[in-house]
């Protein structure tokens, strides 16, 4: 019975710690992209003013 219990409570924190680290790097690689995307608006927008 304790076998049952240790390879069920094994698979739940597999399972638990996938969870915690795929929404950890989901939302630094959205943070990652935001800021690349604010960067990008600036370079436009400097280069857009050195132009005129």
């Amino acid at each position: 019975m304790n076998g049952v219990i240790d390879t069920i409570m094994l698979i739940l924190f597999v399972l638990f710690m996938f969870v915690i680290f795929s929404g950890y790097h989901r939302q630094k690689f959205e943070e990652r992209e935001a800021e690349e995307k604010r960067k990008e608006a600036e370079d436009t927008d400097t280069s857009s003013d050195t132009k005129a």
